[in-house]
């Protein structure tokens, strides 16, 4: 399914009413949540908050934005120990400040922007932005 800009702006302002409502507000806050997944939006969306490892084989921790049969549209990886946030995104257009990644098989661009902090509210600056972009 191709991942049109509307549905990223969806899913941006979603992802932000959970921030909101489940009080997130520090990388603090994320860790103890880790493990943790969420419904939410229509129950074919859900969020995840998780670790893992980043592209390089690096440990991270992760909010991830999955919907059934679309794949995972926003994705944000903390880097604490580097102290950097790294949000990548699937859409069908290109935004101005990410950087292209890669091409799924719809066409959709997977696209990341890195922010130089952890400070959440600076994400959520960036989430707004992608909410009305």
């Amino acid at each position: 399914m191709v991942a049109r800009k509307t549905l990223l702006n969806i899913y941006a302002e979603r992802l932000l009413m959970f921030l909101a409502e489940r009080h997130i507000d520090s990388l603090g806050t994320i860790e103890r949540l880790i493990g943790e997944e969420f419904p939410f939006g229509s129950p074919l969306e859900r969020i995840q908050i998780g670790k893992g490892l980043t592209f390089w084989g690096r440990p991270c921790c992760r909010i991830t934005y999955i919907v059934n049969g679309e794949g995972v549209p926003i994705e944000i990886v903390f880097r604490p120990e580097l102290g950097y946030s790294h949000i990548i995104v699937k859409t069908a257009v290109s935004l101005g400040g990410y950087m292209p990644l890669a091409t799924d098989l719809h066409g959709n661009r997977i696209q990341s922007k890195i922010l130089p902090t952890l400070d959440l509210e600076v994400l959520k600056r960036e989430i707004e932005r992608l909410r009305d972009y």
